[in-house]
C-alpha cells in the first residue's frame, strides 16, 4: 500500500500529522468551549443589584439587562453568591500575590556593595559573583 493513497473513512487528509476526524454525517467535530478567564469590572453595588432583582423576578436576561452585565457574569458571581450569599459578592476574590516574594536583606547588601565596587559589572556576573560567595541559587540575574 502506497503512502499516497485514499484516507480512510472518516479521516481528513493524509493520515500524517494535521489529519483530522470527521463525524458520519460530515460535520467537523464540536471543539469544547473554553472557560472565560476574565470578566469585566464590576462594582460591588451592580452585583447586589443584579441577584436582588433575580430573587424578586427569577429572570436572569432581565437581571442582567437591569444590571447592565451578561448573562455569562451572571453566571460567574451566582456560583459565589449560592455558596456565601450578598457578603460573598463585595469581596472578589484576588488572584494577586498574597506574599510577594522579596530578595533578603544581607543579599541585597552583597549586590550593593559589588554593585560599588565593580560599576561596569552587569547583571549576570554581579548574580554569578554573588551566588559564588553566599551559595548557589542566592540570587537570579533578573533579581539583581
Amino acid at each position: 500500500m502506497s503512502i499516497f493513497s485514499q484516507p480512510a473513512v472518516g479521516q481528513v487528509g493524509n493520515g500524517f500529522s494535521g489529519a483530522r476526524r470527521i463525524s458520519a454525517n460530515g460535520a467537523k467535530p464540536e471543539e469544547p468551549k473554553k472557560k472565560r478567564s476574565y470578566f469585566p469590572p464590576t462594582s460591588g453595588e451592580q452585583r447586589r443589584l443584579l441577584f436582588e432583582t433575580w430573587q424578586k423576578t427569577g429572570n436572569i436576561q432581565e437581571s442582567c439587562r437591569i444590571a447592565g452585565v451578561s448573562r455569562t457574569t451572571f453566571y460567574h458571581w451566582r456560583a459565589l453568591f449560592l455558596e456565601g450569599g450578598f457578603d460573598a459578592l463585595e469581596k472578589p476574590r484576588s488572584n494577586a500575590p498574597h506574599r510577594p516574594r522579596r530578595v533578603a536583606d544581607h543579599i541585597v547588601k552583597r549586590v550593593l556593595e559589588i554593585r560599588r565596587q565593580h560599576s561596569n559589572w552587569g547583571k549576570l556576573r554581579i548574580s554569578k559573583e554573588v551566588n559564588r560567595q553566599l551559595g548557589p541559587k542566592s540570587i537570579s540575574p533578573n533579581s539583581v
